[in-house]
Formats: structure tokens, C-alpha cells, sequence
């Protein structure tokens, strides 16, 4: 967790770079910044290239799928979202690295931890 991850490459040409481990705090951070979910006023974050990894137990993607995803492409309205499903399969370190490197805006949604999938 000590790691100075912003050192790296990989993440060079990322204008922001957050380690916000919960909800709550990214939340927090998001409302000191002046963010209105309500109003989308989500700044500088082009709409069409967003990606995501959802990693969700098959047992709770039926709920998953018909909530959460639903909200998400809600959150930023005329977005494009393009990404992977862990149904679908499981995403190899190369998509993982293109998809840091080449969004504007990504999301990994887990019941496990980031560095668990994608170690330093």
C-alpha cells in the first residue's frame, strides 16, 4: 500500500489518479470537489471512452447485472461504456493495462480488492 504507484509508466499520462479503497470516502472526496451526481457535472471526463471490469460471483450477477451496470451507465448520461465481465471471462494482464492506459474514466467493481487481480 507504501508503493508510489503514480510513479509509474503506466499511469503517466492520467491527469488525476485516486486510491479511494471504499465508496465512502471516494464519495466524500467527490463532494469537497464540488460533484453534483444529480446535475452530471462530471468535468472533463470524455463520455465515449470509459471502461470497466465488473468481477461479480455468478450467484449475484442476475442482480448485478439488472442494478448496479444500470446505475453506473446512468451516472454520466450519453456515455459509452466498454469493458469486461468476469462471466464472459477473465480479463488478461494486457487488458488490464490497456484498459488503465486508455480510459478516461475506469471502474473496477469487486467483492475483492484491486491488488488481489492486478498485482503492483
Amino acid at each position: 500500500m507504501d508503493l508510489p504507484f503514480e510513479a509509474l509508466n503506466l499511469f503517466e499520462g492520467i491527469p488525476v489518479l485516486s486510491r479511494d479503497f471504499n465508496l465512502h470516502l471516494y464519495t466524500q472526496r467527490l463532494t469537497k470537489l464540488g460533484h453534483k451526481a444529480d446535475l452530471h457535472n462530471n468535468l472533463n471526463i470524455p463520455k465515449e471512452n470509459i471502461k470497466f471490469i465488473y468481477d461479480v460471483p455468478p450467484l449475484l450477477q442476475p442482480q448485478f447485472e439488472s442494478e448496479i451496470i444500470a446505475k453506473h451507465k446512468n451516472l454520466i448520461a450519453n456515455s459509452t461504456w466498454n469493458g469486461v465481465y468476469s462471466k464472459d471471462h477473465i480479463p488478461a494482464k494486457g487488458e488490464w493495462e490497456r484498459y488503465l492506459k486508455d480510459s478516461s474514466l475506469f471502474i473496477y467493481y469487486s467483492l475483492t480488492c484491486l491488488l488481489h487481480k492486478f498485482t503492483p
